[in-house]
C-alpha cells in the first residue's frame, strides 16, 4: 500500500484509452469512513485539452487529520460516458494517509570533556505533531556504533542500550576549536548519546534515522573530526649513548592545553621488565642500570585525539671509574674523587653488578693482576672491560707480573681519551 503524505494537495493522475475522444464523467468513492466530501475535500475531472487524462486531487485539509493514523483511503474511480451511459469501468489505488516522519533536529557530535574523552551524539527529537505521532524507533549507525532505540514521542525521549542523557552537560564541547556546537534546546526533547568511542583524529560520522510504524523513514547526518596531537619528542634524541645515572626527558607536543599528559612505557632488553611512567606534561626517565632501553610514548590532552605512539631507543653504559695514584680507595671513583687502585675500580663496577665497565687511569698506578673472565675472576660480574688513559697520560705498573689475564668469555679494550 502506498503512503500518501500530507503537507499539500496531492494529485493522482489516471491515463485512460479514449480513441473516440469522449467527454467522460469520472466519480470517486473512498475506503475511509466517513469518506471525503467532493468539493471541500477532493475534486476529480477530465483534462480539458487531453481527454485521456483524469485527475483526482485530494486536498491537504482532508489528508492532515488522517496522517499517521493508519487510515486507508484507497480511492476507487469510476468512469462513464454521459451521452450513451456507457460504463468504462472502475479503478482502485491502495493508499494510506501517512507522511514520512521528520528527522531529528540540530544533530551534532561533541566531545565529553572528561577523561577518557569520547564522542557524544546530540540532537533534539522531532516535534510531537500529528504526522510524527507514529514514530516508533530511532537508529544510530556509524563508526562501528549500531544501535536502535525505542521512541516515546509524547515525552520526546528514547530508551535503549548505553548511556542516554536528557539534558546537555556543560562539560560537552565542540570537538575542535571552531567546530559546530549544539544549537538546539538543551533541555526539552534533548537526547545525548555517549557513543563510548574514544576521541581520535579520524572523521566520525553517524546516520540518525527515524522510523514510523509503516516503514517510512528519514535520515540525517552528524559528524566531526578531532585534531590529533603531534608526536612527543625526546631530549637527548633517540639513539643516544648514555651513562648510568643519565636521564631522558620526553616532552609533550602541546605547549598549552587542559590535562596535558604523557604515558611512557619503558622496556629494557628483557621485554618482561616494563615500567609505566605518567607525567603532566612531561616525563623524565633516569637510567640506573646499563642496557638497551626502549621508551614508547603517547601524548594525551583534553579536546584532542591521542597522538600516535612513538618509540625512542637508548644504549646505557656504566659510568667510568677514575683511578689515580693520588686517589683514595675510599672515594666513589669519580673524576674529581678517583680511587687509588685498579682493583678497587673493578670492585666498584662489580658491586654495581655491571657486565660492562670502563676505567680511566691518570698518571702511574701500581696494580695487581686482574682476571677478566665469565668464570670466577676478580672482576666479578664484569666480563667486558675498557681501560683508557686520561688526556694527561697513564701507566699501569705491576712489578710482580701480569696486569690483566683474560679468561674464557672475557674482553679487554685498551685505549686513550
Amino acid at each position: 500500500m502506498t503512503n500518501l503524505p500530507s503537507g499539500g494537495d496531492r494529485v493522482i493522475t489516471y491515463y485512460v484509452i479514449n480513441p473516440q475522444n469522449y467527454v467522460l464523467t469520472p466519480s470517486a468513492t473512498f475506503a475511509s469512513s466517513p469518506g471525503p466530501n467532493q468539493g471541500s475535500d477532493y475534486s476529480i475531472e477530465q483534462d480539458a485539452s487531453d481527454r485521456t487524462v483524469l485527475r483526482l486531487t485530494l486536498n491537504d485539509s482532508y489528508l492532515q487529520p488522517l496522517d499517521s493514523t493508519g487510515t486507508e483511503i484507497s480511492p476507487t474511480v469510476s468512469i462513464t460516458e454521459p451521452n450513451s451511459g456507457r460504463d468504462f469501468g472502475s479503478y482502485s489505488v491502495p493508499l494510506r494517509a501517512n507522511s514520512a516522519p521528520d528527522g531529528v533536529k540540530s544533530p551534532v557530535v561533541l566531545r565529553s570533556g572528561s577523561s577518557p574523552e569520547t564522542y557524544i551524539l546530540c540532537f533534539n527529537m522531532p516535534d510531537a505533531t500529528k504526522a510524527n505521532g507514529d514514530i516508533e524507533t530511532i537508529s544510530v549507525d556509524g563508526n562501528s556504533f549500531n544501535r536502535t532505540y525505542t521512541v516515546d514521542m509524547q515525552n520526546g525521549t528514547i530508551s535503549g542500550t548505553g548511556t542516554i542523557h536528557t539534558t546537555k552537560s556543560a562539560d560537552w564541547q565542540p570537538v575542535v576549536n571552531g567546530a559546530a556546537d549544539f544549537i538546539g534546546d538543551e533541555i526539552n526533547r534533548f537526547v545525548g548519546i555517549d557513543t563510548g568511542i574514544p576521541l581520535s583524529g579520524d572523521t566520525v560520522s553517524f546516520t540518525v534515522t527515524t522510523y514510523d510504524s509503516y516503514g517510512l523513514s528519514t535520515s540525517v547526518e552528524a559528524g566531526a573530526t578531532a585534531s590529533k596531537l603531534e608526536l612527543p619528542t625526546s631530549n637527548p634524541p633517540s639513539g643516544s649513548i648514555l651513562q648510568v645515572g643519565d636521564s631522558v626527558t620526553i616532552r609533550h607536543p602541546a605547549s598549552s592545553g587542559v590535562n596535558r599528559t604523557l604515558d611512557v612505557r619503558v622496556t629494557d632488553g628483557d621485554s618482561s621488565n616494563v615500567n609505566i611512567h605518567t607525567g603532566n606534561p612531561d616525563v623524565t626517565v633516569t637510567f640506573n642500570d646499563p642496557g638497551t632501553y626502549t621508551l614508547s610514548a603517547v601524548a594525551k590532552m583534553t579536546g584532542a585525539a591521542n597522538s600516535e605512539e612513538v618509540t625512542f631507543t637508548y644504549t646505557v653504559k656504566a659510568a667510568a671509574v677514575y683511578v689515580s695514584a693520588s686517589g683514595d680507595d675510599s672515594n666513589p671513583g669519580t673524576e674529581t674523587k678517583p680511587v687509588a687502585t685498579l682493583q678497587q675500580a673493578v670492585q666498584l663496577l662489580g658491586d654495581a653488578k655491571f657486565t660492562e665497565g670502563e676505567i680511566v687511569v691518570t698518571g702511574t698506578v701500581a696494580t695487581e693482576e686482574v682476571i677478566i673472565s665469565t668464570l670466577n675472576g676478580t672482576t666479578g660480574s664484569v666480563t667486558t672491560l675498557t681501560v683508557r688513559g686520561s688526556a694527561a697520560g697513564a701507566t699501569l705498573k705491576n712489578n710482580t707480573g701480569r696486569v690483566f689475564t683474560i679468561g674464557t668469555g672475557g674482553e679487554l679494550t685498551l685505549g686513550k681519551t
